[in-house]
């Protein structure tokens, strides 16, 4: 049981940082490619896909 904990904590933190990832990637996207940038719009593409 514990090493089940142990895999699923490992992939969870693998995930955390593609998604951190991600964010970054986009952040740079939207501020070289269009006018406006904010932190909410990002935010929110993030929380609703």
């Amino acid at each position: 049981m514990l090493d089940a904990v142990e895999q699923i904590s490992k992939q969870t933190i693998v995930l955390i940082k593609k998604i951190k990832d991600l964010i970054f990637e986009y952040k740079n996207l939207l501020r070289t490619n269009y006018k406006f940038y904010s932190q909410d719009l990002l935010n929110n593409l993030f929380k609703h896909p």
